[in-house]
C-alpha cells in the first residue's frame, strides 16, 4: 500500500496537468475564434446608425489632495465601463463552458471615455493597468484604476469654514451622441472603500448627465459629470490663523495700559503690527491670488492691521503731548479755538 501511494499522486498530478492544458487549449482557441478578423478601431455596431451605449460608474477611495492656491483637485478614481460588443459573443456550451475571457485592452475596441476638465496634459493610459472582461454573450466589463488632477474653482470667501464643489467630468474626445451615448450607472459614486482625508470631511457625490455643444465640432456630446461635495476641518486653521489674530487684537489694547514714562509703547505696538504681518503672509501663501472674491478673514486681518495703526498713531500723540518740547513752536490756534469752544459749551453744566 506504502508502494502504491506515490503512483498514485503521480498519476492525479499528470491528470490534472492534461485538464489544465486542455482547458487552456481550448481558451486559446476560442481567443482565436472571437478575434480573427476582429477589428479594434471600428465601433462594436451593427449598423453604422448604431449607437453605442457606455454605462459609467465610478469608485472614489480617496481625495488626495484639494490644492486652494492652483484651484486643482488630486483624486484616486476607479473608472468602471460597461458596454456590449456583440463581435465578441459566443456559445459557451462550444467551448467547455467558459462563460468570460480576460483579455489586454489593446486587443479590443475601447471608448475613448476621459476626464476632459483635466489640469494635467492628457495621455493614453488608459489601458496600463486593467485588462478587459468579457463575458459570452458580448457584455464587456472595464475598470480601471486612475489618479485624476482635475481643475477645481475654489471659492474662498468663507475660508476656512468653507465648502467646496468641484466637479469630475467625463466625456468621448471623438464620438458624437450620434455615436456614441454615456449615461451614468448610479446616482452617486462608490464610496465603500473611501480613505477619510485629514483636511477635508466628503460630504457626498452625485452624479449628472449633461449633452454639451462646443463650438469646435459637430453634433451633441453627452458627459457624465459627478460633483464632489467637500467641506474643510476647521480645527486647524482656527488653532493657527483665527485665535493668534484675536489674541493679538486684544494684546493692542494693551498699549494704552501701559505708562508713558516706561517708552515701551511704541516698541510693544511695532511688535504687534509685525506678528500681523506675518499671520497675513501666512494666510496669503495659503489663499489663491485672486480679485474675484475677498475671504472674510483677509478684511478681518485687514481691519485689525487698521486698528493697530490707529492704536500706534494714538500712542503717538499721547506720547508728543506728555512730552512737550519747549523748544518747540506753541499750540496750534485751532487746537486752543478748540478747547475753549469745549469749555463754554460744558461750562454750564458744571454746578
Amino acid at each position: 500500500m506504502t508502494k502504491m501511494t506515490p503512483m498514485a499522486v503521480m498519476f492525479f498530478a499528470i491528470a490534472s496537468l492534461n485538464q489544465a492544458c486542455f482547458a487552456s487549449r481550448v481558451e486559446e482557441r476560442l481567443m482565436n475564434t472571437i478575434l480573427k478578423d476582429y477589428n479594434k478601431r471600428a465601433r462594436p455596431v451593427e449598423k453604422e446608425t448604431d449607437v453605442v451605449r457606455i454605462v459609467l460608474d465610478i469608485a472614489l477611495p480617496q481625495v488626495m489632495k484639494v490644492d486652494e492656491k492652483d484651484e486643482v483637485i488630486a483624486t484616486n478614481v476607479w473608472i468602471r465601463q460597461y458596454w456590449t460588443d456583440f463581435r465578441l459573443s459566443w456559445n459557451k456550451t462550444e467551448y467547455d463552458g467558459i462563460s468570460q475571457l480576460i483579455l489586454n485592452p489593446d486587443r479590443a475596441w475601447l471608448p475613448d471615455v476621459m476626464l476632459i476638465n483635466s489640469a494635467e496634459p492628457m495621455k493614453d493610459d488608459r489601458g496600463a493597468a486593467a485588462r478587459l472582461v468579457v463575458k459570452h454573450d458580448g457584455n464587456v466589463s472595464w475598470l480601471n484604476p486612475m489618479i485624476f488632477t482635475s481643475s477645481c474653482e475654489i471659492d474662498i470667501t468663507y475660508f476656512p469654514l468653507d465648502d467646496q464643489s468641484c466637479r469630475l467630468t467625463f466625456s468621448s474626445w471623438s464620438y458624437s451622441e450620434e455615436f456614441l451615448d454615456v449615461h451614468p450607472g448610479s446616482d452617486t459614486a462608490d464610496l465603500s472603500s473611501y480613505v477619510e482625508n485629514g483636511e477635508w470631511i466628503l460630504l457626498g457625490v452625485r452624479s449628472q448627465r449633461n449633452v454639451m455643444t462646443y463650438d469646435c465640432c459637430e453634433g451633441k456630446f453627452p458627459d457624465v459629470t459627478y460633483h464632489l461635495e467637500l467641506r474643510r476641518r476647521t480645527l486647524f486653521y482656527l488653532m493657527n490663523f483665527i485665535l493668534p489674530c484675536v489674541l493679538i487684537a486684544v494684546l493692542t489694547l494693551l498699549v494704552f495700559l501701559l505708562p508713558p514714562e516706561s517708552g515701551e509703547r511704541m516698541s510693544f505696538g511695532v511688535t504687534v503690527l509685525l506678528s500681523f504681518t506675518i499671520l497675513l503672509l501666512m494666510l496669503m501663501a495659503k489663499l489663491p491670488a485672486t480679485s474675484k472674491v475677498i475671504p472674510l478673514i483677509a478684511i478681518y486681518y485687514a481691519c485689525t492691521i487698521i486698528e493697530v495703526s490707529g492704536a500706534m498713531g494714538m500712542a503717538c500723540l499721547m506720547l508728543r503731548f506728555y512730552h512737550p518740547d519747549n523748544s518747540s513752536a506753541p499750540i496750534p490756534a485751532w487746537i486752543r479755538v478748540t478747547i475753549m469752544l469745549k469749555r463754554k459749551i460744558s461750562a454750564p453744566n458744571n454746578p
